[in-house]
């Protein structure tokens, strides 16, 4: 039973991690729409560090050139998504998050164990199920002899 709840938390599990990784980079940001809301840049590259702010580049299409207040101390190169209040070109980020190399290999193999183990589980039950239906055969064929005898 045990089983049952552990499988679909593991798939749950590394399917968010493969989520909070890799679907901000579909974010397409407008300053112009998006002045003086809380906004989310996903999959930014920094590309010059100045002594107060980092300078990126967002939109594939449309490079528009953005500065990024943040507390961390991040360096050339990087790969962030920053989340914060964008004023007057400038992104005000109160959270990042910093992509690294291993963190989609290691939740696309996370999601391959759970899936896994389900399919373990499902010969399991599959197994077990097929040895209650002998067993329910074996009490039949006992309950026929136990009437045949009386």
């Amino acid at each position: 039973m045990k089983s049952l709840v552990i499988i679909p938390v593991i798939i749950l599990i590394s399917l968010s991690m493969i989520c909070v990784a890799y679907l901000p980079i579909f974010t397409n940001f407008e300053p112009s729409k998006n002045e003086g809301k809380r906004v989310q840049l996903g999959m930014i590259k920094i590309i010059e560090k100045k002594p107060d702010h980092y300078v990126v580049y967002v939109n594939n299409d449309k490079p528009v050139k953005i500065k990024v207040v943040c507390s961390a101390n991040l360096s050339v190169g990087m790969i962030v998504t920053f989340d914060g209040i964008y004023k007057n070109g400038t992104l005000y980020a109160d959270r990042y998050y910093i992509h690294t190399t291993y963190e989609y290999p290691f939740a696309v193999s996370f999601l391959g164990l759970g899936i896994l183990l389900f399919l373990i589980h499902r010969e399991w039950k599959f197994e077990l199920s097929k040895f209650c239906f002998l067993r329910k055969d074996r009490n039949d064929r006992i309950e026929k002899i136990k009437k045949d005898k009386e």
